[in-house]
C-alpha cells in the first residue's frame, strides 16, 4: 500500500452479490464471482492484452501499467460502468478521466494500481489481472478501497471479484482476536494481499486496523486467510500478540498460572480467556497503574513476567501486606525485608505500649509511608501500614486499586469509598480493605468532589490510636 492512498471505507462490498448505493440515486452494482471450476481456468476472448505476461502470476513492471493507459476499466464501487484510464506518471497508477460519481472535475475518480509488495498468485489466465482499486480524490469521509480481479472483456477490463477491506473488517468481527480489539466507531483498514489463489478461491493478507475516532491509533495488526465467497469468511493466521477475551491457548493457560501465583486468580487454569481472567488482568492493571482494559498486551505480560520472576522494582501495598512481605510475618525478618526494599527508614518510634489496646507497637516511616508492627497475636509481627502523605511515597511503591497522588474525593468515591462524618470525618474502602482515609482539611458532609486526600491505611495500623 502506498502512503498516499486513502484506506478508510465508504461501504462494505461483498463478494458474489455486492451492492453499494450513493447519494445520486444511481442503480446499485452487482459483482458476480466466477464459479469454481473442476478444470483449468478458461480464458475469455476480449480486448487485446498489452503484454502476454501481464497476468496476475507475473510481476507487472511500471511500463506495463503505462501500457494500459487509455484502456477501459470497470468501476467496482459505484456501478458506474467502464471508464477510460490515464497514467498518473508521478504515482505510477491509472486514474479515470472522469468522476465515477458525477462529481466535479478532479474528485471521485477511479484509481487502479499494483498491489505492493507483489503477492503470490496462482490460478489465473493470461486475460486476468489483480489490482488495488480505490476512489481517488474522494469527496466523502471514507474512501472505498479493494483488491479487484479484472478479466478482459469486449467492453474493457471487467470486474470479476472484489475483495473489499470493509467486507474483510465485517468478517473479522466474527473472529475472537479482532472482535475484542475492534473499537465502537468507524475504522480505517489497510489490507495488503500476500497470496491470491483463484483456483481454490482463497487469499491471505496482512491487515492493519486504525481507530478513526481514537486518534487514528492502530488497534489491530495481523495476518488473515479468507475464502472468496459470499459472505466472506476469514480466520486469523497471526494476531497482534495481545491475549484477550475469547482466546483459548497454552499462552492463556500460562497467563492464568501467573495470575494465580500473584494472587489475582483462583481455580484451575483452563486456557480459556473468560470473564474471570479478564477481571484478574484488570485488577492487576489497576494495581500497577496500567491502562485497565482486561487484555494482556506486551506491557501487561512483561510486568507479570517480572513480578513472577521477582525482578520487578515495583512494590504493591495492599490489605495483605507490603510487596512480598505479608502481614503476620515476624517483626525481625519483615523489618529486614522492608529495609532491603526501601533502605534506611526516615524515622522509627521503637517499640512502645499503645494507649488504646495496651499492645506493643512499632512504627517505621519512609517518606509518607509507615509500616506498623504489633504483638496483638502474641508475637511481634508486621500488622499494617498507613499513608501519612499520599503525594510523598517511596520510589516504586504503589497502592493496590490504582490509588495515586492525584486522586481527590471524587476518585475515591468512584472506587467505592464510603464517608463517615462522625469522629474524625474518615472514609473507608471495604472492597480494598482500607479504612481511616483522611482528608487534607476538614471536609463538608458530603465532601466536595475536589477535596484533597492526605492518606489512609489497612491492617491494625490503620486504626486511630487514642
Amino acid at each position: 500500500m502506498k502512503a498516499w492512498r486513502r484506506i478508510a471505507m465508504l461501504c462494505a462490498v461483498s463478494l458474489v452479490a455486492v451492492s453499494c448505493g450513493d447519494d445520486s440515486g444511481e442503480a446499485d452494482v452487482t459483482v458476480t464471482v466466477i464459479p469454481l471450476s473442476t478444470t483449468t481456468t478458461t480464458a475469455t476472448t476480449s480486448t487485446t492484452v498489452p503484454d502476454s505476461d501481464i497476468g496476475l502470476g507475473a510481476d507487472l513492471p511500471d511500463e506495463a501499467i503505462a501500457s494500459l493507459s487509455g484502456q477501459m476499466f470497470e468501476d467496482p464501487f459505484m456501478g458506474s460502468g467502464f471508464h477510460e484510464m490515464r497514467l498518473y506518471d508521478e504515482r505510477g497508477v491509472l486514474v479515470s478521466e472522469e468522476s465515477i460519481m458525477g462529481s466535479e472535475p478532479g474528485t471521485d475518480l477511479l484509481g487502479v494500481g499494483l498491489i505492493l509488495p507483489t503477492p503470490v498468485v496462482t490460478g489465473l489466465g493470461p486475460d486476468q489481472m489483480l489490482f488495488e482499486a480505490w476512489i481517488d480524490g474522494y469527496s466523502g469521509d471514507f474512501a472505498p478501497s479493494a483488491a479487484v480481479l479484472y478479466t478482459s472483456a469486449p467492453d474493457g477490463w471487467a470486474v470479476t471479484a472484489v475483495v473489499d477491506t470493509a467486507a474483510v473488517e465485517t468478517a473479522l468481527l466474527l473472529t475472537t482476536d479482532y472482535a475484542a480489539a475492534a473499537p465502537g466507531g468507524p475504522v480505517g483498514v489497510q489490507m495488503t494481499v500476500t497470496i491470491f489463489d483463484w483456483t481454490t478461491r482463497m487469499f491471505s493478507a496482512d491487515i492493519v486496523v486504525w481507530d478513526y475516532l481514537g486518534g487514528y491509533e492502530s488497534v489491530y495488526e495481523g495476518e488473515i486467510e479468507c475464502t472468496i465467497a459470499s459472505p466472506l469468511e476469514c480466520t486469523t493466521l497471526s494476531d497482534d500478540g495481545v491475549l484477550r477475551p475469547g482466546d483459548e491457548s497454552e499462552d492463556v493457560e500460562a497467563l492464568q498460572d501467573d495470575l494465580a501465583a500473584l494472587g489475582y486468580l483462583g481455580g484451575d487454569s483452563d486456557g480459556k480467556y473468560g470473564p474471570q481472567t479478564s477481571a484478574a488482568v484488570s485488577a492487576l492493571q489497576a494495581d500497577y497503574g496500567l491502562t485497565v482494559d482486561g487484555k494482556a498486551g506486551s506491557q501487561t505480560l512483561g510486568l507479570i513476567a517480572d513480578l513472577v520472576a521477582g525482578v520487578s522494582d515495583l512494590i504493591l501495598a495492599s490489605d495483605t501486606g507490603i510487596g512480598a512481605v505479608a502481614f503476620g510475618t515476624p517483626a525481625d525478618p519483615a523489618y529486614g525485608s522492608l529495609f532491603d526494599i526501601f533502605g534506611s527508614p526516615d524515622t522509627s518510634t521503637g517499640w512502645f505500649v499503645d494507649g488504646c489496646d495496651g499492645k506493643d507497637w512499632l512504627k517505621t516511616t519512609w517518606d509518607g509511608f509507615t509500616a506498623i508492627f504489633t504483638d496483638r497475636d502474641g508475637f511481634r509481627q508486621l500488622d499494617g501500614w498507613e499513608i501519612d502523605d499520599l503525594s510523598n511515597l517511596p520510589l516504586g511503591l504503589l497502592i493496590a486499586g490504582g490509588i495515586n497522588s492525584t486522586w481527590t474525593w471524587s476518585d475515591f468515591a468512584a472506587a467505592g469509598a464510603v464517608f463517615s462524618p462522625g469522629y474524625g470525618a474518615f472514609f473507608s474502602m471495604v472492597d480494598l480493605g482500607y479504612n481511616d482515609g483522611r482528608f487534607v482539611s476538614p471536609p463538608t458532609d458530603p465532601p466536595a468532589a475536589g477535596s484533597a486526600i492526605s492518606g489512609l491505611g489497612t491492617g491494625t495500623g490503620a486504626f486511630v490510636s487514642c
